[in-house]
Order: C-alpha cells, then sequence, then structure tokens
C-alpha cells in the first residue's frame, strides 16, 4: 500500500434513497463487495454517491448524471426519493477520516500556526427535501450536519424558502466547562464550547484571545447561517462573506478581531467537507454492467468525460493517450491469461493505432473483432489502473458485475487485480457482484496473509482490508431493505452465516 495511505470514507449511510427507507451504513475498505438478490439496492448504493457529489455541485433534482450520463439518469427527486414519496427526506451520510487527506487543502482560508485544526473525524450528513408549495416545485437542502471527533458538532438548516439559513450548535460536552475555562487559550475554545454564551461569559479568563465586542461574536454566528454560506460553494466557492446588521458585506476593518477569525474558522469546517467531496466527485468513476464493444473505426475522445467510464468508452479513450502505459494495461491482461497483448502503433504525428495481439496465433485482431468476454473484461482493468501514477486518496472505482461473460478462472483472477490495485496503489473498489469465484479468491488471500504463505511480491490482503455488505430485501421480521457487514475472520471464513443461500446452492447440487 502506498506509503500514508489512509482511506478517506470509511462509511456510507442512506436514508430514503429509492429502495433503502431506514437509514443504513454501508461499511467501506480497500475492496468493498455489494452481494444480494437482484433489485435489492446493490446499484443504488453507487448511484447515492454519485448523486451526493451531484448535490455538491448544486444538481439536486438530478437525473443525467456527471457519472453515467444518460445511461445512468436517476430520473430527479420525485424518482429516487423512498416511494416516490417527496413528504420524505433523503439524508446521505459520511465518516470521514481527515488523517487521510491535507485538511488545508480544502480550506478557504489560510490557517495560521496559532489556531491548529486536529480533528481526526467527520461524520458528515445532507438532507434533501422537496418544496411544493413554490410555483416551481423543487427539491432544496433543508440541513446540513456537520460533527468533528464527537465534540464540535453543529448544522445548517433551512425551512426551504431560500432566504436563510440557520445555525444550530450542539451541546457537546459537560455543563462544568467553566471550571476548565482557563486551560484553553485560543481560539480553540470557541469551536469546542457548549455554546457561544459560555465563551462571552468567561472572557476575562481567555487573556490570549484579541479583544472583542459580544455584539460581532453573537452576530458571526448568525451571519454563518446566511443562506450564502452554503450555496457560495454550491455555485462559485466564495468563502463565507461578513455582513453587517443589515445584511450587507463589509470590510474586515468594520469587524472585531475575534469575530473575523471564527468567521474564518467556521467557513473551514462548513466548508471543508463540501470540497472534499468535490474532488471525490473527480476522481469517482462507475463501470456499468455492459460495456460497450468500440464500433468499426473507433474514434477516440480527447475531452476527458466521467460519464464515459460507465458504457466502457473511457477506457478505449484511454488507450490512446499517453499518460496510460500500455505495458502495465498488458501486465494485468497478463495475469490474468487473456491470450492477448494490446499494441499502440503511432501512424503519423496525429494518428494511432490501437489493436489486440493474439499472442497465440500471433494475428492482429480490431478492437470491434475481439470475443465479447475480453471486451467487456479491458474497460474493467483499465478503469482499475488508470490512477497508478495519481497519488490522490480521494479516488474511488465502482464496478458492477466485473465477471459478466468472462471464465471462471478469470473471474478468480480479476479478484488478484483488484487487491494489487488497492494495496499497492490505493485504488479503493465498490464492486457488485454475484461471483462465488471472486469472493473465494479474496478469502484465499486473507488466508495466505495470515498463515504467512503468500506468493513472493503479493500484496498482504488482511480480514480489514475487506468489506463485505450484504443488502437484505424487505421480509416479515425486518420489512425494509437492510445492509448486513458479514465479517471475516483472519482464517478467510466468514464469522456470520450467509444470509439466503449463495453457497449453500452450490452445495446441494453437489451433494444431489
Amino acid at each position: 500500500m502506498p506509503a500514508g495511505y489512509k482511506q478517506v470514507i470509511k462509511n456510507l449511510y442512506l436514508e430514503n434513497f429509492k429502495s433503502f427507507s431506514h437509514k443504513q451504513r454501508i461499511k467501506l475498505a480497500p475492496v468493498t463487495l455489494l452481494f444480494g438478490p437482484n433489485s435489492t439496492g446493490k446499484s443504488t448504493i453507487m448511484e447515492a454517491m454519485s448523486y451526493l457529489c451531484e448535490v455538491v455541485s448544486g444538481n439536486l433534482d438530478a437525473d443525467i448524471t456527471a457519472h453515467g450520463g444518460q445511461a445512468l439518469n436517476l430520473g430527479g427527486f420525485k424518482n429516487i426519493v423512498n416511494r416516490k414519496d417527496v413528504s420524505k427526506l433523503i439524508r446521505i451520510g459520511l465518516d470521514i477520516d481527515l488523517t487521510a487527506i491535507d485538511v488545508e487543502d480544502y480550506f478557504l482560508h489560510e490557517y495560521t500556526s496559532e489556531y491548529k485544526f486536529d480533528y481526526k473525524s467527520l461524520y458528515f450528513e445532507v438532507e434533501i427535501s422537496f418544496n411544493d408549495s413554490l410555483a416551481i416545485e423543487t427539491p432544496y437542502v433543508s440541513k446540513i450536519i456537520y460533527n468533528y471527533d464527537d465534540m464540535l458538532k453543529f448544522n445548517l438548516s433551512s425551512a426551504g424558502d431560500f432566504s436563510k439559513w440557520n445555525f444550530m450548535a450542539q451541546e457537546n460536552i459537560d455543563d462544568d466547562i467553566n471550571d476548565n475555562v482557563q486551560d484553553y487559550e485560543s481560539l480553540d475554545y470557541v469551536l469546542e464550547a457548549k455554546k457561544i454564551n459560555s465563551f462571552i461569559e468567561n472572557k476575562s479568563k481567555l487573556g490570549a484571545l484579541p479583544r472583542y465586542k459580544k455584539d460581532d461574536l453573537i452576530r458571526v454566528f448568525e451571519e454563518i447561517s446566511n443562506q450564502r454560506t452554503v450555496y457560495s460553494h454550491l455555485e462559485d466557492g466564495e468563502p463565507v462573506p461578513e455582513l453587517d446588521h443589515n445584511g450587507n458585506e463589509v470590510m474586515d476593518a468594520d469587524l472585531d478581531v475575534v469575530a473575523i477569525e471564527l468567521n474564518k474558522i467556521y467557513s473551514n469546517l462548513i466548508h471543508l467537507p463540501l470540497q472534499l467531496i468535490r474532488k471525490c466527485s473527480e476522481n469517482y468513476r462507475i463501470v456499468g454492467p455492459i460495456r460497450e464493444i468500440p464500433a468499426k473505426n473507433f474514434l477516440p475522445q480527447k475531452t476527458r468525460q466521467l460519464s464515459r467510464w460507465y458504457d466502457g468508452k473511457a477506457a478505449w479513450d484511454a488507450l490512446y493517450r499517453k499518460d496510460l502505459p500500455i505495458e502495465t494495461v498488458n501486465t494485468s491482461m497478463n495475469c490474468l491469461e487473456l491470450g492477448y497483448d494490446i499494441v499502440k502503433r503511432e501512424v503519423d504525428y496525429d494518428c494511432t493505432e490501437v489493436y489486440l495481439l493474439d499472442k497465440n496465433n500471433n494475428v492482429k485482431v480490431l478492437p470491434e473483432n475481439v470475443g465479447v468476454g475480453i471486451s467487456q473484461i479491458i474497460p474493467v482493468i483499465i478503469a482499475s489502473m488508470y490512477y497508478v501514477s495519481d497519488y490522490d486518496f480521494t479516488k474511488m472505482v465502482a464496478i458492477q458485475q466485473p465477471e459478466l461473460h468472462v471464465h471462471p478462472r478469470i473471474k478468480s483472477e480479476l479478484a488478484d487485480v483488484f487487491i494489487v490495485q488497492a494495496m499497492d496503489y490505493g485504488v479503493p473498489f465498490l464492486i457488485e457482484t454475484h461471483s462465488e469465484h471472486l469472493i473465494l479468491r479474496l478469502l484465499r488471500r486473507i488466508r495466505e496473509t495470515h498463515s504467512g504463505n503468500l506468493e513472493k511480491d503479493f500484496p498482504e490482503f488482511t480480514k480489514d482490508d475487506l468489506s463485505v455488505q450484504y443488502i437484505s430485501p424487505p421480509d416479515k421480521e425486518f420489512p425494509y431493505t437492510r445492509v448486513q457487514t458479514l465479517r471475516v475472520d483472519e482464517e478467510g471464513d466468514f464469522i456470520e452465516p450467509w444470509p439466503g443461500g449463495f453457497f449453500e446452492e452450490r452445495d446441494k447440487d453437489l451433494m444431489v
């Protein structure tokens, strides 16, 4: 695994998004597998990530998506809210490991050394409601929840009239904070105090703080709730505006020093996850279940477009670019024993030819003439490795049924490709699959890692590097779609029994 690598997003939470009526947690790992019967919500989890990215970009009524184009058409809020009931609130949350990123890269204001940001984790949740009381019916962000280290908790809420955001700080430390005030000598205290009044009442004990006026401090917290605080980021990433009592923007000199610092600090706290999700959106790609076979005389698209990964065309585009080492692609193809190499040949200054070489027969095969299985697996391979030279840990590759149309042996070997890319290059995978061969190979690698029997130079892969999420449809005991984490021990065995068959079905057929 790359030095210093940590997974940024640890858990995803969904509520009232498509089939998920009750809040469910999806635990993420370097390799996350989504299992379950058909039409239970496996693809929904991938779509929810894409929708969150759309929300952060200001597209709350998303139909066409940046990650799938027309092929991943969500149909708008009315189509994705649970049971198409617009009175319900869609909630999408993330557990974010702040130690996995350089947080200052996502700040709008530079932090001075005096005010250190030392929070380690963040729970972030967006709530989307539907306003049907206006002439134009539209979804809107009704609440955004922030929880830093279970210490600093606040939220922004809106009633849907788009004129005002309300700021609310939740209680986060004991009532006896007065006894410990003298231990704080910077504005960090303000971020961890139970309420703003505590800070104001104990001003005499905070000698290291600059002077301030009570009205300015209170006003800063009111200003943070202004609509522009959140929607500025949705539109153009502008920092939180500083306003006078009439809502007009004013110069820094007109505000108290403490008020200015508070504004900057809360602006950073508010915008950090929003900017982070934007970056994740740029590095999130979904490979759909049916990848297009390149047409005859295929012309690659020079403009990079995330949505082309969904039908696989972006993979073929990438083959024509200079930043994708063909040797790396062929290494993975050889590991899968596909019997082909990809050849790229410069015909002239502005013309490149890409074809497959049948190594068994030494025959040139054009992409449009290759077998269906090979055409389906090549986009999976390239999507998995096109990050190799990029050590930005905000990336994620989501793949729907990578095992389609390929031989069982290749399904097993494909698991090794995912392990290598995840553990050696820091590419986390979110994989929807029905493949027994895929999971069995992953379990084998966990067992070999624990016993010390891994092949030479193969990366270690432990139980903590795999997350198996089983999506169960509603039943009599649980009348709603739910997600179960199927834990694996160090020996590569499941701790909980597998729900609803799967391995048992094989055993039944073998025993007859």
